[in-house]
């Protein structure tokens, strides 16, 4: 699963514009967001979900200064419940990425998206 997205934006100057931005756009889209909070390493956007927890991390990517990062928590493609169920992300996190995806690619001031697996975004250079 595509988790991870770097890009580059006019749009927004800050991580708390850019969650801003994108918790009215992926609301748009239908994507049931509850509000963006600050973390220590950014901001995330949580997503209504009664299966599991699922959200949008927002950070400062460093390569550039007007560079973002963002990820969709859960990474991995199923999640534990009371140690032995398993429960599918699949779905749910391929709905999220597409609307996010989505909301990036219509906005102009929005370039250079480059999507990455978790293991892809960890291991650039294998």
């Amino acid at each position: 699963m595509e988790t991870h997205v770097e890009f580059r934006s006019t749009l927004v100057s800050s991580v708390q514009e850019l969650a801003t931005v994108l918790f009215e756009q992926l609301k748009q889209e239908g994507v049931q967001v509850r509000d963006p909070f600050s973390e220590d390493w950014g901001w995330t956007i949580p997503i209504c979900n009664d299966a599991f927890p699922i959200w949008i991390g927002c950070g400062q990517c460093k390569e550039y200064v007007d560079g973002f990062l963002c990820f969709i928590e859960p990474r991995k493609p199923y999640v534990r419940k009371f140690l032995f169920k398993k429960i599918s992300t699949t779905q749910t996190v391929e709905t999220i990425q597409k609307a996010l995806s989505k909301v990036l690619a219509q906005n102009e001031e929005i370039y250079n998206i480059k999507w990455w697996t978790e293991y892809d975004f960890n291991h650039p250079n294998i």
